[in-house]
């Protein structure tokens, strides 16, 4: 509940919505999530996509300014999956529009914890690839 209060008054009003499909890490939540497709190469799922992504060797401030990106990428390769699962994914993502979308989460960037706030960078990138799949825009397109 205190996540919930602390969302309302942060200003996500008070219909904000999120789905355990959404999340990019399932180990809390039962969804087998599809393969996806990046740069080319396929991985088991959107994470697997992200991590694969890290610069090699790892350079942390490299990988700072590339993360929001690379997610960006992930989840764009989630929703273009094809199949039941990526039709359904869309159809979901879709019929949240137009309200805004929070993850309740122990993590202050692509969460927004129940304690601190946090900035919801993974709502925020879901949000903008409703955007694009609202207007028509081939949202999942690879960069």
């Amino acid at each position: 509940p205190a996540g919930i209060e602390l969302a309302l008054k942060t200003g996500y009003g008070e219909t904000y919505l999120w789905a355990t499909e959404f999340e990019n890490v399932h180990t809390n939540w039962r969804f087998s999530e599809p393969s996806v497709t990046v740069s080319g190469e396929r991985y088991a799922c959107s994470e697997e996509a992200y991590h694969a992504q890290k610069p090699e060797p790892f350079d942390e401030v490299e990988w700072e300014k590339r993360k929001v990106d690379a997610m960006l990428e992930a989840l764009r390769a989630k929703f273009r999956a094809v199949g039941a699962s990526g039709d359904s994914l869309r159809g979901l993502l879709l019929s949240t529009h137009p309200h805004p979308l929070l993850a309740i989460k122990g993590d202050t960037f692509w969460g927004f914890d129940p304690a601190e706030g946090g900035d919801n960078m993974l709502g925020v990138l879901l949000m903008k690839i409703r955007e694009e799949m609202a207007k028509g825009q081939e949202a999942t397109a690879t960069r």
